[in-house]
């Protein structure tokens, strides 16, 4: 067992396992790495991650954590009570007992700081216990508050992508999915780069920013300083046209109607088939090669994703229902004058930007 020395530090006074007797050689002010440390488990660099992923893999693990940290909730204060009570939290809702969890949830996120990891850690415990609740949308009003700092903890973009599916959150969860994948399937700095890029935009929905255009620029200005676009702009359908709606210049130029040119014969593409329409060189390419419009404004390259309005799985909330013509809102489309601006991991990453452009709409309207 464990008890407290003269000088407040924890020193090991040994325990019997079977006939042999171990002593704790770890001397540690921190609640969690004891507490661990006697579930013979590692706290690692992160001992608040390391205890959420002891829960995760054994949840008969939770009481005996509970255990443990409870003497710790009543003595702690400032961050270091924000995480024991964080920990504790996740114990509890391992438990199945969600109105407790909620309860020391709440205690850790208002001595945590704002952002950062453990906070976003918190917040996301939160959500869960609130949906077992009934608390959909105290649920759905966590989740989104604390969406960029989920973004940005990699280990916790399964449980992000989960939780949004369950809140009905389609377009979300799918976007997350494809962080999750990308980061996965390529573990790259280009990964992290747009888990980055996300997190800002989640910034912006999150902010009063998020009733605004503000969240639509910072996903041009994502796309333009991503790849070797000149310009891009968002098109939605009014009636059965497509109008201008926004658009911005490499070099940070809001761009006006006037402004408005575009390769139509791309954006028909893209709309016609429902999916992302890549070509890196106009001239070369049938049939937009071919295509008036191209030829006329000097384009070289070109890349347009459909905003698909009417992607959702069945029993789905229906959410704001924005104008579309067979299931399409717009397009979110880029150009640029020299050939091979774009590539085929430009594409991938445009198609997260279309969703998360739809994301945007819908918070804005």
């Amino acid at each position: 067992m464990l008890a407290a020395g003269a000088d407040g530090n924890v020193v090991g006074h040994g325990r019997r396992e079977g006939s042999r007797d171990t002593t704790l050689s770890l001397v540690s002010e921190d609640p969690i790495v004891r507490s661990l440390a006697e579930l013979g488990a590692t706290a690692g660099s992160d001992p608040v991650a390391s205890a959420c992923d002891l829960l995760r893999g054994d949840t008969r693990s939770a009481g005996k954590l509970v255990d443990l940290l409870l003497p710790a909730l009543a003595s702690g204060e400032g961050e270091g009570a924000a995480r024991v009570a964080i920990v504790a939290g996740h114990a509890y809702l391992a438990r199945g007992e969600h109105a407790r969890a909620r309860e020391l949830l709440l205690q850790g996120l208002e001595l945590a700081p704002k952002d950062g990891p453990l906070a976003a850690r918190g917040a996301l415990a939160l959500a869960r216990a609130e949906l077992a609740l009934g608390n959909v949308a105290a649920a759905r009003a966590g989740v989104t508050r604390a969406l960029a700092g989920l973004l940005e903890e990699g280990d916790l973009l399964d449980d992000l992508a989960s939780l949004l599916s369950t809140l009905r959150e389609d377009l979300a969860a799918a976007v997350v999915a494809r962080l999750r994948r990308e980061r996965r399937d390529g573990g790259s700095e280009r990964a992290d780069l747009h888990l980055d890029v996300v997190s800002r935009l989640a910034r912006a929905l999150n902010s009063g920013a998020g009733s605004t255009s503000e969240p639509l620029y910072e996903i041009l200005r994502a796309i333009l300083a991503e790849t070797g676009a000149e310009r891009g702009f968002v098109l939605l359908y009014e009636g059965a046209a497509l109008r201008f709606e926004l658009g911005l210049g490499r070099d940070g130029r809001t761009l006006v109607a006037s402004d408005f040119a575009f390769s139509s014969t791309v954006v028909e593409r893209a709309l016609e088939s429902g999916q992302c329409v890549l070509v890196p060189r106009l001239a070369t390419t049938l049939p937009f090669a071919q295509a008036s419009s191209a030829r006329d404004l000097e384009l070289g390259a070109a890349l347009c994703a459909p905003l698909r309005a009417g992607r959702k799985r069945p029993g789905a909330s229906r959410g704001v229902v924005l104008p579309s013509v067979r299931g399409m809102a717009g397009v979110l489309y880029v150009d640029a004058r020299s050939e091979g601006s774009f590539g085929e991991r430009d594409a991938r990453f445009f198609e997260i930007l279309a969703d998360c452009t739809l994301v945007a709409l819908r918070a804005s309207t």
